[in-house]
């Protein structure tokens, strides 16, 4: 049975609908009109890249299918859902599904004409009407104070938003599954990335995010955007950076292999940083600092690489001098949901007041304290960057020089996991899926 036909979503309509009507009111609007956007065209071409809703539309209507669709939300009666279908035979015009009429007063529209006659109908005589999405501007389009209030909220996943997140995390595992195979078969980037989409059962257009497949000395590019076609004359490492979708909600996972060619202690940095990953995750606790958590992890990343040789110092010399802190770059994670950085993880409250990270964390993504119900990724990482380590060279940091050159091209380490916290602690959605002995195999810490 479809996530979409279950009694958790309906409730999870709920949720949503008297959210924005609590934020409506407080924002004094009568009324709001959320649009699905459409595509446009690459500049000068007639072709478009694949469609991704309005995030605020789809918490409503879970389905890519519905460009040019509109909502109109007013507190005390059910949303309604203006339809576009045009008569086309270019495209396969979109269908309603079944489950939209318990949740929505739907109509369809064959023309844009049509449709914002009847927006424009329903909204007559409605005082201070909010606009939300990518339509030209209005009276008052995508308020900053509405839409501030509604991010905060969006950290808040419902039953049915956690079951979805639940799904994606499952699909990505598979290629997951699929990509560690094909690198050990000593398959290119390419390959590999091919591997992973075909096991996801996702396009590539339905994928959170562009996936990163890098092998060797790729893995120190935090973003690599790649996807060698020809193999490398040695597979050392290999880093994948990978999500897949389920009802537009996104999981975002990293693993990172060694191969018997690289050097031992490149295996075993993964080993024992895939220890303290969990380690972290288990302390895990509603209401703790997010920031707080990142510099304990920079910690625990220092010890890492002081047992590895790569630092040559004591564990408290490291702390003090932050000997670690060019090693990992980028923040312990981000919330996760309907976007893959979901919005408000630097939000203090409704009213859109910000927390900024610290000038020694700039990177951090999340900074307010973590809550129930929240999602969001654990990703640390250890890599053997040349532009930020060359600053280092020549100085007396306690570094072993020739060890760091000979872990070089391997690139870097990083693992990710999606967390969902309840008021009993981490659950750790990634792990579950990997564990699963129906998605083909227990994982190992390499």
């Amino acid at each position: 049975m479809s996530l979409l036909d279950q009694p958790q979503f309906i409730a999870h309509q709920a949720t949503i609908t008297a959210r924005w009507e609590s934020a409506l009111e407080a924002n004094q609007h009568d009324c709001v009109v959320i649009a699905a956007g459409a595509n446009q065209n690459y500049f000068l071409d007639d072709q478009a890249p694949p469609f991704r809703p309005n995030p605020h539309f789809a918490q409503f209507f879970p389905d890519r299918n519905s460009e040019h669709c509109e909502l109109i939300v007013e507190p005390g009666a059910k949303p309604r859902l203006l339809f576009y279908q045009p008569a086309d035979f270019w495209h396969m015009p979109p269908t309603i599904p079944d489950w939209a009429n318990n949740c929505f007063r739907v109509e369809t529209h064959s023309t844009p004409e049509s449709l914002t006659a009847a927006r424009n109908t329903y909204v007559q005589g409605q005082n201070n009407v909010a606009h939300i999405g990518p339509q030209p501007a209005a009276s008052a389009h995508n308020p900053a104070a509405l839409i501030a209030h509604l991010d905060f909220l969006r950290s808040q996943k419902t039953p049915f938003e956690v079951a979805a997140i639940r799904q994606a995390t499952a699909h990505s595992v598979r290629g997951h599954i699929a990509a560690k195979a094909a690198f050990f078969a000593g398959a290119s980037e390419y390959d590999i990335y091919m591997q992973f989409l075909a096991a996801t059962g996702n396009t590539a257009g339905e994928l959170p995010y562009s996936s990163i497949v890098a092998l060797n000395e790729h893995a120190g590019v935090l973003h690599y955007q790649h996807y060698d076609q020809t193999k490398p004359p040695a597979h050392l490492s290999f880093l994948i950076d990978a999500g897949a979708s389920h009802l537009g909600y996104a999981s975002d996972i990293t693993r990172t292999y060694s191969s018997d060619k690289a050097p031992a202690e490149f295996a075993e940095l993964i080993r024992l940083l895939d220890i303290e990953q969990q380690s972290l995750i288990d302390e895990i606790h509603v209401g703790q600092p997010y920031e707080a958590m990142h510099a304990n992890m920079i910690e625990r990343i220092a010890s890492v690489l002081i047992t590895c040789g790569v630092i040559t110092c004591g564990l408290e010399q490291a702390i003090a001098d932050q000997v670690a802190d060019p090693f990992m770059p980028h923040g312990l994670g981000h919330l996760i949901g309907l976007q893959t950085h979901d919005v408000g993880g630097q939000q203090t409250n409704t009213a859109g007041a910000l927390s900024p990270p610290s000038t020694r964390f700039p990177a951090l993504r999340l900074t307010r304290p973590l809550e129930q119900n929240s999602v969001f990724t654990i990703e640390p990482g250890i890599y053997f960057i040349p532009m930020l380590l060359d600053e280092l060279r020549g100085s007396s940091a306690p570094i072993n020089w020739s060890l760091v050159d000979a872990l070089t091209p391997c690139g870097g380490i990083r693992i990710e996991d999606n967390i969902w916290l309840t008021d009993e602690g981490a659950v750790n959605l990634t792990r579950e899926a990997f564990n699963n002995p129906t998605l083909g195999q227990q994982e190992a810490a390499q």
